[in-house]
């Protein structure tokens, strides 16, 4: 386990350097190498590794978002306060209202079809109930 994370970690910072020569990000050289190094190319990393790879990614996570949110400062907030309030708010209302339209509409669809098919179903069933009655009772009363 130490090996693979050695190996990522060299191999992650040289493939990083590279792809920031051609003015690209250097973290689409340490995915290629965390790729390239992985079980579906080279399998060069433990099992215990790839095991614990979703924790580690979890982690990652966390340090890459407490980094941005640590690199905002408060007049970068003020000046795009109302514009991120209503890009993060506006789109939740929006499938929240659409979800809640296409549920009324279901029902308002499917209620009267489903009211004519009992309509027109439950005397069968009501007769045919009625008729096994009839045939059972005058079996039960052979045997008895």
């Amino acid at each position: 386990m130490l090996t693979g994370t050695g190996l990522l970690l060299l191999f992650g910072y040289i493939g990083g350097k590279l792809v920031s020569s051609t003015k690209l990000p250097p973290l689409i050289g340490m995915l290629l190498v965390g790729m390239a190094l992985g079980p579906y190319v080279l399998n060069w990393l433990d099992s215990d590794l790839l095991t614990v790879s979703q924790d580690i990614r979890t982690f990652a996570l966390i340090v890459i978002l407490l980094r941005a949110g640590l690199g905002i400062k408060k007049d970068q907030i003020k000046q795009v306060g109302t514009i991120a309030l209503k890009i993060s708010s506006i789109p939740c209302f929006l499938e929240g209202l659409t979800i809640t339209a296409l549920a009324v509409l279901s029902i308002i669809i499917t209620a009267p079809l489903g009211a004519a098919a009992i309509y027109a179903t439950a005397p069968k069933l009501l007769t045919k109930g009625k008729n096994k009655k009839i045939k059972i009772q005058k079996r039960f009363d052979k045997v008895f």
